[in-house]
C-alpha cells in the first residue's frame, strides 16, 4: 500500500515533547466476524459459547481430501459492509494462502485475500467529539479494502499446568479485515473511528460487534513524525478488544516512540500488545513483512466472481445508514446534531426514537430517550433492547404531558412508576390520581391552607429571601398536583399580593441589607483611609513626616479607617458567601472564608506594627537626642520592615481571597460574567501590588502596581453590593 498524506496537521492533535511537538499517524486493521449461521468454508455453526471443539468440521481441522467450499451468504455479508462503507465492490476477488506456523491453525496456513480483495477503496466519515461546547468535528478517514478470510482456534493455557489446549471453534469463522489509510491523528480519532465502523455494521447486520466476545479487534499501527514530515516507522499493537484501550493504547505508544526519538534513538518495526493493568505496551515479535507470508493463491478456490446485477440487488435491501438517519432527523424534526448523534448511535436506540416520536413533538420525544430512558438504563446496567418501558408506554407519558393532563413534575414520577411496575400510563393517571390541577381557585385554596398551617415558616420566608418558598410535605391533598393555571385564567390580585408579603423585602436587618452595607461601608472606609495615609519610600523622610501627622491624630484614623474598612468589606463578603455554603460551590465558598479570615488576621497585624509600634517610635524621636534617634532610627527600620512582610501577606491574601470569591459567585450564578472578570482583574491586580511589595518594599514600582488593582477592587466591591441588594429584594 503506498502512504499517501491526506490531512494538514492540526496544532490541537500534537503532542509536545521535550525537544518540539510531534504528530501521531495511525492506521488500522479491524477484524470483523461476519453474521452467518455456517463458517466461510464449512458448513460447522459460528454460535458462541459451545464447548470447547463442538463447532469442528472435518474442513476446520484440515484432515486430508477435505477442500473448503465458500460460504455465499458470507461473500454477501462483505458486500453489504462495502457498500455502507461507500466502497469500490470488486467484481472478481482471488483466494490466497497466507503461510505461517501455529498449534491453533490446523492448516498450516490461513486462507485470506492478498492482492485481489473483495472490496476496495472507501470512506468513511467520522464523528470526534462532542467537545465542552456540545460540537462535533466530521473527519474523513479513508477505506484502503475490505477482504474476506478465516479466523483462527484460540490458544488456552490456563487450563493445565504443564500443557496448552487448543479449541478449534472459531477457526474458519468468516471475517472481514477493514484496512484504514494513515489518517487517522489521534487516540479519540481512532476510537471514534472504530465506533462509526461498528455502527454501520450493527445497522447493515454483518457483524453484532460485541468485542467482549471477540467478534470484532483491532491491530492499530502507531507511529510518531514531525509535524507534515516523513511518515516514521510504525508499531502494530495487536488484538485490541476494546475501544476505551485502544484510546489507552495508541497515547503510550506515541510517548513511548517519542521518548526514544528524543534520545537519539530509532524505532524497531515490530508486533506490540497492550497490558491494560499497566497501562502499556510490550513487544511481542519483529513485524514481519508480506514476502514472509509467502502468499499464493489457493488452488482448491478458484476466482470468486459476480455481475453488477448481484450487486444491484443486494444494495436495494440496504437499511438507512446512521449518517442518512442524523441528516434526516436534523432536517425533518429539527433536532439538534448531539440530540440525533445520540438517538443514530445504535440501530435499537433509533428505532425506539422513531416508534416514540410517530406522530409527536420530536424534540419533546428525542429529550425523553436521551435524558429520562438512557440516562435509567445506564443507571440500572441494562440495554435499550431490555427497557422495562415500551415505545408506546413512553409515547403515552408524552401525549398525557402535551394535553395537559399531566405536568413535567408528574410525568417523571409517572415513569417511574411504569418503569418499576409496569402498566399503562393512562390508566395509572386515573387510578393514581396523577391529574394535575389547573383550576386557579382550587390552587389558591391549597396555597392558602399552606400558608395558614406555616406561620413559623412565613416569618422565615419574610426574613430571608433565598427561603421564601413553602411547600406541602408529601401525602397533603393535592399534593405537587397544582399545574399552571388554565390559559386565561390569573390567579386573584389580592392572592399575588399575599404571597408577595412572604418575599424578604431586603429591608434594614435582612442578610441582604446588611452583607450590602458592610460592603459599601468597608469600600469607603479603605478609601478614606488610605486617602489619610502618608506615603514614604525612604524610613528618614518618614519618620520626619510622622510626628506632624502624629500632632493632629490622623496618623491613627487612617490606620483606624482602613482596619474598619477591611474588617467592614470582607466580612460583607463573606456574609454574602455564607448564603451560598449549601449550594453548588460550596467548595469554593469555604475556600474563600478560610483565606478571608487569613485576610482579617492579617490586616489585623499590618495596622497593629503600623499604627502602634511606628507612633511609639515617632513620639520617643521628638524626645530624644542625637545619640538616642540613632538607635531609635534603627529600631524605626527594623518595625519598618516586619510592616513591609505584613503588608505584602495582607494584599495578597485579600486578592486570593476576592479571586475565590469572584469564582465561588459565579458558580453559584449570584453575580453576571463581567462581575465576575471586573473583580478577578482587581484581585489581581492586588495581589500583584502583594507580589511587588515583598520583592522592593513600599517603592514607587510597589505603590504603582497597588493602586489600579485597589481602585478595581473598590468598584466592584460597591457594584456586588447593588447587585447582592437588588438580587435578594425579592417582590410580589
Amino acid at each position: 500500500m503506498t502512504l499517501i498524506d491526506t490531512r494538514t496537521p492540526d496544532a490541537k492533535r500534537l503532542i509536545s515533547g521535550a525537544t518540539g511537538d510531534w504528530e501521531i499517524i495511525i492506521g488500522l486493521e479491524v477484524h470483523a466476524q461476519v453474521i452467518s449461521e455456517a463458517k466461510l468454508f464449512s458448513g460447522a455453526s459460528t454460535a458462541f459459547g459451545a464447548a470447547p471443539n463442538a463447532n469442528v468440521s472435518l474442513v476446520d481441522a484440515a484432515m486430508p481430501g477435505m477442500l473448503p467450499v465458500i460460504n455465499e451468504e458470507c461473500v454477501k455479508q462483505a458486500i453489504r459492509t462495502g457498500l455502507g462503507l461507500k466502497a469500490q465492490i470488486n467484481h472478481k476477488s482471488v483466494f490466497d494462502r497466507k503461510n505461517y506456523f501455529y498449534p491453533d491453525l490446523p492448516q498450516g496456513y490461513q486462507i485470506s485475500q492478498f492482492k485481489q480483495p473483495i472490496v476496495g477503496e472507501g470512506t468513511v466519515i467520522v464523528s470526534v467529539g462532542p467537545d465542552r461546547q456540545g460540537e462535533f468535528e466530521d473527519i474523513e478517514v479513508g477505506i484502503e479494502r475490505l477482504h474476506l478470510e478465516q479466523d483462527a482456534g484460540k490458544s488456552m493455557h490456563d487450563q493445565h499446568p504443564t500443557m496448552s489446549y487448543v479449541d478449534l471453534n472459531r477457526s474458519g469463522v468468516a471475517l472481514m479485515e477493514i484496512v484504514s489509510k494513515p489518517d487517522l491523528r489521534s487516540g479519540d480519532e481512532a476510537k471514534a473511528y472504530v465506533t462509526k465502523l461498528r455502527t454501520i455494521m450493527r445497522y447493515l447486520g454483518t457483524c453484532d460487534g460485541n468485542m467482549d466476545e471477540g467478534s470484532l479487534r483491532a491491530d492499530v499501527n502507531v507511529s510518531v513524525r514531525r509535524p507534515g514530515g516523513e511518515f516514521g516507522t510504525r508499531c502494530e499493537i495487536k488484538n485490541m478488544n476494546s475501544i476505551r484501550f485502544i484510546g489507552q493504547a495508541i497515547d503510550y505508544e506515541a510517548r513511548r516512540q517519542i521518548a526514544i526519538l528524543e534520545d537519539g534513538g530509532k524505532i524497531d518495526q515490530e508486533t506490540r500488545l497492550y497490558d491494560a493493568v499497566k497501562g502499556e505496551t510490550r513487544s511481542m515479535r519483529s513485524k514481519e513483512e508480506a514476502h514472509d507470508y509467502r502468499y499464493f493463491p489457493d488452488p482448491d478456490l478458484l476466482p470468486l466472481e459476480f455481475d453488477q446485477a448481484y450487486v444491484d440487488a443486494l444494495a436495494k435491501g440496504l437499511p438507512e445508514l446512521p449518517d442518512d438517519k442524523k441528516a434526516r432527523l436534523i432536517s425533518s424534526l429539527g433536532l439538534s446534531t448531539y440530540d440525533a448523534s445520540i438517538l443514530v448511535s445504535e440501530k435499537s436506540i433509533a428505532d425506539y426514537f422513531e416508534k416514540v416520536a410517530s406522530g409527536r413533538d420530536g424534540k419533546l420525544a428525542a429529550n425523553w430517550v436521551i435524558n429520562d430512558l438512557l440516562g435509567q438504563l445506564n443507571k440500572a446496567g441494562k440495554d435499550i433492547e431490555n427497557a422495562p418501558v415500551s415505545p408506546d408506554q413512553l409515547g403515552a407519558v408524552i401525549d398525557l404531558i402535551k394535553d395537559g393532563t399531566i405536568s413535567g413534575k408528574i410525568a417523571k414520577d409517572l415513569f417511574e412508576i411504569v418503569w418499576n411496575e409496569g402498566g399503562d400510563p393512562r390508566a395509572l393517571v386515573e387510578s393514581r390520581g396523577l391529574k394535575q390541577v389547573t383550576d386557579t381557585g382550587a390552587i389558591e385554596k391549597a396555597v392558602d391552607e399552606v400558608i395558614a398551617a406555616n406561620p413559623d415558616k412565613v416569618e422565615q420566608a419574610r426574613a430571608k429571601a433565598d427561603h421564601g418558598r413553602l411547600v406541602r410535605r408529601p401525602g397533603d391533598e393535592g399534593d405537587g398536583r397544582q399545574g399552571q393555571p388554565a390559559s386565561g385564567q390569573r390567579p386573584r390580585q389580592g392572592q399575588a399580593r399575599h404571597i408577595g408579603s412572604m418575599s424578604a423585602d431586603a429591608k434594614p436587618g435582612n442578610p441582604a441589607s446588611v452583607s450590602s452595607a458592610l460592603l459599601i461601608t468597608g469600600a469607603v472606609l479603605l478609601f478614606v483611609g488610605t486617602s489619610l495615609h502618608p506615603m514614604h519610600e525612604d524610613p528618614n523622610d518618614a519618620l520626619a513626616a510622622f510626628g506632624e501627622y502624629a500632632a493632629d491624630h490622623i496618623w491613627l484614623y487612617s490606620h483606624m479607617a482602613q482596619l474598619a474598612g477591611v474588617f467592614a468589606m470582607v466580612a460583607g463578603l463573606l456574609l454574602v458567601l455564607g448564603r451560598l455554603s449549601d449550594g453548588p460551590a460550596r467548595g469554593w465558598t469555604l475556600l474563600t472564608i478560610v483565606f478571608g479570615a487569613a485576610s482579617l488576621a492579617a490586616a489585623a497585624a499590618l495596622q497593629a506594627v503600623d499604627g502602634i509600634a511606628l507612633k511609639a517610635v515617632v513620639n520617643a524621636w521628638a524626645a530624644a537626642d542625637a545619640a538616642t534617634k540613632s538607635s531609635l532610627f534603627s529600631a524605626a527600620f527594623a518595625v519598618r520592615q516586619v510592616e513591609v512582610g505584613f503588608a505584602a501577606i495582607s494584599a495578597m491574601l485579600l486578592g486570593l481571597t476576592v479571586l475565590l470569591a469572584t469564582v465561588a459567585l459565579h458558580q453559584a450564578r449570584r453575580c453576571p460574567l463581567w462581575l465576575s472578570l471586573l473583580g478577578g482583574a482587581g484581585a489581581v491586580g492586588v495581589l500583584f501590588g502583594g507580589l511587588a511589595t515583598a520583592a522592593t518594599g513600599f517603592s514607587g514600582l510597589a505603590m504603582a502596581a497597588n493602586m489600579p488593582g485597589s481602585m478595581v477592587l473598590l468598584v466592584w466591591v460597591v457594584l456586588l453590593a447593588v447587585v447582592d441588594f437588588r438580587r435578594n429584594r425579592v417582590t410580589a
